[in-house]
């Protein structure tokens, strides 16, 4: 709708300014307009995939290839204080009819397919009709989704039911494994449920992609003990982040006078926009160490075997690229 709206005042010469849904850059500062509160996502055409499908054998995500995306939601009920997706749907959450995600369904050819949800799983009797209705079509698909960890806690019974029609892999923001700091960014949810999902998950056979967040205050000691709780966890693909104030989130409203840095390529969930405790560069060197260390080897050869024997050789290539890289983004904030 935005882009649609983007074109037509292009095409007339028109200001860009105010188009609902859209962001704009004024004055320096990157503006984002609220969309039309009447948006309904079941009025959108279904993208046309056909116009990418000499590329579409190069869409990927880790060891899910070929893989096609399809959005069935947008928008959350929580208010996650580093998140901005809320209120761009003006804190609803929007939802598409499961009958229309199954006519979707039915057109992707690929055998994985990704949920591109703001969060899969928080309307929980839309998608137990969904998987109903994937199911008595045959559709015969492997997917990967977004979902919070109380959910889980919630409603095992809809996890078990969606491995059954294809679920392989869920996506989990754990953020932090200390309630205090989880409550500092209103995640809305505790350490024992994050325990508890991820019991769940792994008593169901599933991937896990478990997201963590490093705030610029720890120490080494913050650092030490995330990684012994990573190692606690059993766990074999584990993703980690810098707590980043994105712009239009609350906790960039509340942190912007402290920002570091306000160049926008810096914006990456890797370059702190805050000051640090430790030394920038003890900072990153610990941030690499949580890369290498959260898990045993045991797990490590684990997740390599998902992967085919022929792509581990560009596995390896950009793990190290990652691991170098970031113990030299200290170096970054001399310039």
């Amino acid at each position: 709708m935005a882009f649609r709206e983007v074109i037509r005042r292009l095409e007339k010469g028109q200001e860009l300014t105010g188009i609902a849904g859209a962001a704009s850059l004024e004055n320096g500062a990157v503006l984002l307009s609220q969309e039309e509160q009447g948006l309904d996502l079941d009025a959108l055409p279904f993208p046309r995939r056909d116009l990418t499908a000499a590329y579409r054998k190069s869409y990927f995500s880790e060891w899910m290839r070929p893989l096609a995306s399809i959005r069935t939601s947008k928008g959350c009920h929580f208010r996650c204080q580093f998140c901005a997706l809320w209120k761009l749907t003006g804190g609803r959450y929007l939802t598409r009819k499961p009958e229309l995600i199954v006519e979707e369904l039915q057109t992707i050819q690929e055998p994985y397919v990704f949920f591109a949800d703001d969060e899969s799983l928080l309307d929980t009797p839309r998608m137990a009709r969904l998987a109903d209705l994937i199911l008595s079509a045959g559709i015969k698909k492997r997917y990967f989704l977004y979902g919070r960890s109380d959910t889980i806690v919630k409603h095992p019974e809809l996890l078990e039911q969606w491995r059954k029609i294809g679920l392989e892999r869920i996506f989990v923001g754990l953020e932090f494994m200390r309630n205090a700091d989880l409550q500092l960014i209103r995640k809305g949810s505790t350490v024992e449920n994050n325990v508890r999902a991820l019991k769940i998950l792994k008593g169901l056979g599933l991937d896990i992609w478990p997201m963590f967040m490093v705030r610029p205050e720890f120490e080494r000691r913050d650092f030490a003990a995330l990684r012994q709780c990573c190692l606690d966890l059993d766990l074999s693909f584990i993703g980690f982040s810098v707590l980043t104030p994105l712009p239009g989130t609350d906790l960039y409203h509340e942190v912007r006078d402290q920002l570091i840095n306000t160049n926008y390529d810096y914006f990456d969930f890797f370059h702190t926009l805050l000051p640090t405790t430790l030394p920038l560069q003890d900072f990153y060197q610990e941030l690499a160490t949580l890369f290498q260390r959260s898990r045993s080897l045991k797990n490590q050869l684990r997740l390599m075997r998902k992967y085919r024997l022929r792509e581990l050789p560009s596995l390896f290539k950009a793990y190290g690229q990652l691991l170098r890289r970031l113990k030299t983004l200290a170096q970054d904030y001399a310039v």
